[in-house]
């Protein structure tokens, strides 16, 4: 296994499943910038139009904001998320409480399994979801980029547990 800089006391599994999410967001987000280039990702040239100037900003920024909320993961198998790092103003050097890392985390992937769940109930239970207008070799590699979102949220509760169970001391019983 090559080296990384995840902490000693980390298991193995959780180290691959925190480096894995950063991965799986990313071939969504590339997906979407070859929607905002101009690549024939889509459909035909009708539904390929932005209808709003600001639009193309905005689909970048999506890409950008869940990668950078995907390497975030990383921060439960490194040192920065036990520790603030010395360079941040104020905080640097001050020890994280794991409530402060293992409740957002488990927000996120809430909100993650929420986003698939209204996916699901929009595309196959309603007329919510905007109906197919590319080729099937589009559709496949719409699938096949944004198929690996699902792996998300459970790689990311997985690693929140390790995380949790390696910061968090054990309940000991009364002494009878």
């Amino acid at each position: 296994m090559p080296k990384t800089k995840a902490l000693p006391d980390v298991p193995r599994w959780a180290v691959r499943a925190a480096h894995a999410v950063p991965l799986v967001t990313l071939p969504s987000g590339l997906w979407r910038v070859a929607l905002v280039a101009g690549l024939p990702v889509l459909g035909d040239a009708d539904s390929e139009g932005f209808r709003t100037a600001w639009e193309p900003y905005y689909v970048i920024s999506l890409s950008v904001v869940s990668e950078l909320l995907a390497l975030l993961t990383l921060g439960l198998v490194r040192s920065w998320g036990e520790v603030t790092p010395r360079w941040i103003p104020f905080v640097g050097g001050r020890p994280i409480h794991p409530l402060a890392a293992v409740i957002p985390a488990v927000l996120g992937a809430t909100g993650l399994f929420a986003l698939y769940g209204w996916y699901a109930y929009a595309n196959f239970f309603t007329d919510l979801a905007p109906g197919s207008s590319g080729t099937p070799l589009q559709e496949a590699i719409l699938v096949l980029c944004y198929a690996p979102l699902l792996a998300w949220a459970p790689l990311l509760l997985a690693v929140t547990f390790a995380y949790y169970r390696r910061r968090v001391p054990k309940a000991r019983p009364a002494a009878a």
